[in-house]
């Protein structure tokens, strides 16, 4: 199983990511003539330099806005394409296994998260053509993962 960071490095290529050259990878404003007017490649002006390099990829897989947005460039990039999540609830067991003897507390256990693109390429279709899903204790790690499924399918290339 590959790292949450190399999850957000598979996705943020298949998503056709690359970085401008004409902008400083660590603050993202566009590179100057000179290090006098402003950055200069490898020499970024920005004092001090911020938490986060421009040029770093996104945490789709544990950051809640970064997977949000992954989810509408998605969509924008294939608009017939729905999306569906569902989860962060818990499961009860039951001391008994009846739920009219009470809650065992003890035997709560998280549920997870189930993510899934499916849609047809035509917008105008309604198919429900499953393309990704996803599934992970935290809603942006099952996002993440329904994304690179989605992504890797063959049925994700346009043209």
């Amino acid at each position: 199983m590959m790292s949450d960071r190399e999850l957000d490095a598979a996705v943020h290529l298949l998503m056709g990511r690359t970085w401008d050259e004409s902008r400083c990878r660590v603050c993202g404003w566009p590179l100057a003539d000179s290090s006098d007017e402003g950055c200069f490649p490898d020499d970024c002006c920005m004092r001090p330099p911020p938490a986060r390099r421009a040029d770093e990829t996104p945490c789709y897989s544990t950051n809640p806005a970064s997977a949000w947005q992954l989810v509408r460039d998605i969509q924008e990039l294939h608009p017939g394409w729905r999306f569906s999540i569902v989860g962060g609830d818990r499961q009860m067991g039951y001391i008994d296994g009846s739920p009219s003897k009470g809650v065992d507390r003890s035997r709560r256990v998280a549920f997870g998260w189930r993510a899934e693109f499916f849609g047809h390429q035509d917008p105008t279709q309604c198919t429900g053509q499953r393309h990704g899903v996803g599934e992970g204790q935290t809603m942006p790690l099952a996002i993440a993962r329904a994304a690179l499924a989605a992504l890797s399918s063959p049925l994700s290339y346009t043209g």
